[in-house]
């Protein structure tokens, strides 16, 4: 009986090395290693998010791997000189067509949570960048704010902004008002005493 044809290897050669395959296990670990630099350094962001999208890429990097490995299997059949058993060669491309299928499901979701996880760190760099604008200053009455330093207003007015949503919501709420108490834009239970207008005597008689 003859062997299994020899048009088998340029089929797999074929499905290995298409344009649509994942990325190769070296460009996921640079992935990784891209990724864990451009977030060194961030202290205030969520590390959970970089977390899931580094498991992302170890998920997507084991994927490729076992696909890679699956694939060297079947060209390992068709290189030595015995006929390639038909069956184990296409029990092998039905499990690298399951194993490519899962390897590219990961890749798009690994772009999208990168894509995502980019816009989160400029957010932050922007955020970072406002927020040097601004130094802590003591009111006439002890309460402490965040005001404009006047070296970095860009014709802006000198204002106040919140404290509690600067460090806490990481957000740039005015502080708005002019009277002794001044109240957060956002949340208006943030009050800052500012100064203290004597009261006038209201019993006394003007004339006196």
């Amino acid at each position: 009986m003859r062997g299994a044809p020899h048009a088998g290897p340029v089929e797999c050669e074929k499905v290995v090395m298409r344009p649509g395959l994942p990325l190769a296990e070296r460009e996921f670990g640079g992935v990784i290693s891209e990724l864990t630099k451009s977030v060194e350094g961030v202290s205030h962001m969520d590390y959970s998010q970089i977390e899931g999208v580094l498991g992302l890429a170890s998920t997507a990097l084991t994927a490729t791997g076992k696909a890679v490995s699956t694939a060297e299997a079947i060209k390992g059949l068709f290189s030595g000189d015995k006929p390639a058993d038909s069956a184990k060669a296409n029990a092998l491309l039905n499990t690298l067509a399951g194993e490519l299928t899962a390897a590219n499901m990961m890749n798009v979701e690994l772009s999208s949570a990168l894509k995502s996880l980019s816009q989160e760190l400029k957010r932050q760099d922007e955020f970072d960048r406002e927020r040097e604008r601004y130094e802590l200053f003591e009111t006439p009455k002890g309460d402490i704010v965040y005001r404009l330093k006047e070296d970095m207003a860009e014709e802006q007015p000198i204002h106040f902004v919140c404290p509690v949503c600067m460090k806490r919501d990481r957000l740039i709420s005015f502080v708005r008002g002019q009277g002794d108490h001044r109240a957060c834009q956002t949340n208006r239970d943030h009050l800052f005493h500012f100064s203290s207008t004597p009261r006038r005597d209201s019993n006394r008689n003007p004339g006196w």
